[in-house]
């Protein structure tokens, strides 16, 4: 039998480590409370209903509110135009699915870059692997969030970096614009590709690349931002820089976040915290020695680089989330390839060692996976879409304060073509229009001015539903809402009547 060729060996890699992501993220909403057509939370349905918004003329920034760049949108605007020709929820349902994908076709990137990077086969299969069962990975791809996204257009940009040959100025160029595009899906990518231009100075000879791949870094913006911006040039400057730099600071200490990053509450729920801090420590250290020892890769310094200038930023960012984690995945990952480059096989082995070290990687990647679907998974939530949409049948304008139930209920193209108002990202103003003064933060609750007009937006269509706690309501405007005549109730959700409805808001 022919030995199998160190391309196929690689493709092999490759090919298993995406089939493991897959396996990991559609299995994980698979094995949900809700499933695939449950409630994924409230960022994704915000990112598809900026989508749909686009098909029907309206426009971010000038028309709704969206506090990231417009990147997420026009990559879920396919995924709208399907919901437009079925339902909303059919186009939200396979947009999901299709990043849980993407966010697999990362891992496989990894294992490309440390082909391209002169990196061992084991270091390939180590780093795709890592990105393939992360959980702080696979949480955060398992639906149409910002980081599957921003990480895989980062990743083409150092896939495409990593290339030489004639073409290499046109290949730096695609590599810029790849960049290009990770900003123009999150703002905080602009740290990662500053690092990597930086890098480019190291030497005369890097220097001659840094022309090409700032060409196209700023070509891309200029493309993908440069349209939104120019029809609402204050008003896009003020959400997607302004509103993010300018939000209140949490109350998380970095070690708290050092916690969530590191996915050990997520993935250990129910231990105590001693055992995840003690783990928290270990892992720590596992970094620190991963990190060094990536450092003693020329190719791996540069992993290094970047992925120390992720963790400042999602250390000192105002805010946290556990799905923040996914800004990290791809650097981490190549780090870790990096750092796994440096073990040498022991002699002996013969030419079957790599294949045998990948498959004990997998084996204990497999083993990590069942730990972590082991537990009860709440991370997709039920939503009885059936129970109210015969409420909703004879409804012109539904009004809601997350765009998901109006994606759940098949009522959001119904509503942008019949006009109806439709702010996108509710709680988001309370970021931006519905902000309190500068240094006088106050809970939305206490808010008077974001109180006012949650009212007067509910108020504003046929009928209207409550599904988000965070939301923040007021004593008085949850009476205001439970006053209205009821038209079905489901669980802790009740779908009312707004008689005399309101035009405008």
């Amino acid at each position: 039998m022919r030995a199998m060729s160190t391309t196929a060996r690689w493709r092999v890699v490759a090919a298993t480590v995406f089939a493991v992501g897959c396996a990991l993220r559609i299995g994980l909403v698979l094995a949900s409370q809700g499933g695939p057509a449950g409630n994924y939370g409230y960022d994704q349905g915000v990112y598809y209903t900026a989508a749909d918004a686009l098909t029907f003329g309206r426009l971010p920034y000038r028309d709704f509110t969206l506090l990231h760049p417009p990147g997420v949108m026009l990559a879920l605007t396919p995924f709208a135009v399907i919901g437009r020709l079925t339902t909303d929820h059919t186009g939200f349902i396979v947009a999901n699915a299709s990043f849980a994908v993407l966010g697999s076709l990362n891992a496989a990137l990894v294992v490309a870059i440390a082909r391209r990077a002169g990196l061992s086969l084991i270091a390939g299969a180590a780093g795709g692997l890592f990105y393939a069962v992360w959980y702080g990975a696979v949480s955060a791809e398992i639906s149409a969030r910002l980081e599957p996204l921003g990480s895989f257009a980062f990743l083409c940009g150092v896939l495409a970096l990593t290339t030489t040959g004639r073409s290499a100025r046109r290949t730096l160029v695609l590599a810029g614009a790849a960049l290009g595009l990770a900003v123009s899906v999150k703002m905080w990518w602009i740290v990662p590709v500053l690092v990597v231009l930086a890098w480019q100075l190291r030497s005369a000879d890097a220097r001659r690349r840094v022309v090409p791949l700032v060409g196209g870094v700023l070509g891309a913006v200029l493309l993908v931002d440069g349209p939104f911006f120019l029809a609402a040039p204050h008003a896009m400057w003020r959400m997607v820089v302004s509103d993010q730099l300018g939000r209140n600071a949490s109350n998380t200490s970095p070690l708290v976040r050092l916690e969530e990053l590191s996915s050990l509450r997520s993935a250990l729920a129910g231990v105590p915290t001693t055992v995840i801090a003690a783990a928290l420590l270990a892992g720590t250290v596992v970094a620190v020695v991963l990190g060094a020892a990536a450092w003693r890769v020329t190719t791996g310094r540069l992993f290094v680089l970047v992925a120390v200038s992720q963790l400042v930023v999602l250390l000192l960012a105002p805010i946290y989330f556990s799905y923040y984690s996914g800004y990290l995945a791809a650097a981490a990952a190549l780090v870790v390839a990096a750092a796994t480059h440096r073990v040498k096989a022991p002699q002996g082995i013969g030419r079957f060692g790599e294949a045998t070290a990948a498959v004990a990687v997998t084996l204990v990647a497999a083993l990590t996976a069942t730990a972590m679907l082991s537990r009860p998974i709440r991370i997709v939530q039920p939503f009885p879409t059936p129970a109210v949409a015969r409420g909703v049948a004879q409804a012109r304008c539904v009004m809601a304060d997350s765009p998901l139930a109006l994606i759940e209920l098949n009522v959001l193209s119904r509503g942008l073509a019949a006009g109806c108002p439709n702010w996108v990202d509710v709680s988001g103003r309370t970021y931006d229009v519905d902000a309190p003064p500068p240094g006088r933060p106050v809970a939305r609750a206490a808010n008077a001015k974001w109180q006012r007009d949650l009212r007067n937006y509910l108020l504003s269509g046929d009928a209207e539903i409550t599904i988000r706690a965070a939301t923040g309501y007021s004593p008085q405007t949850k009476k205001r809402l439970a006053g209205l005549p009821a038209i079905a109730r489901f669980g802790g959700y009740v779908l009312r009547e707004v008689p005399r409805a309101r035009t405008g808001y």
